[in-house]
């Protein structure tokens, strides 16, 4: 009787320590790599997120400089240095 169940554990071990070697040698290189592009999938998702802001700065820039006088003077003086008739530039 103790001769059967001392066979049945140890049949249950070499089970479970072949599923861990399957584990380790099919599944485990896998997952690592998972979770390597799985980071850089979240870091592509994030600068896809910015150059949309970043576009939608520029979009509203570029309205601003067809539509509002006020813009294309602030471009002027700051980019290009530009003033007025009869007005004094200082450079600090």
């Amino acid at each position: 009787m103790f001769y059967g169940q001392y066979k049945t554990l140890v049949i249950l071990f070499t089970l479970m320590c072949i599923m861990g070697g399957a584990y380790s040698f099919l599944v485990f290189p896998h997952q690592n790599k998972y979770n390597v592009m799985k980071e850089q999938k979240r870091n592509i998702e994030l600068k896809l997120l910015a150059t949309k802001a970043e576009r939608t700065r520029l979009n509203e820039l570029v309205y601003d400089l067809d539509h509002n006088p006020i813009a294309i003077e602030k471009v002027a003086r700051e980019k290009f240095g530009l003033c007025k008739v009869n007005e004094r530039f200082y450079r600090f």
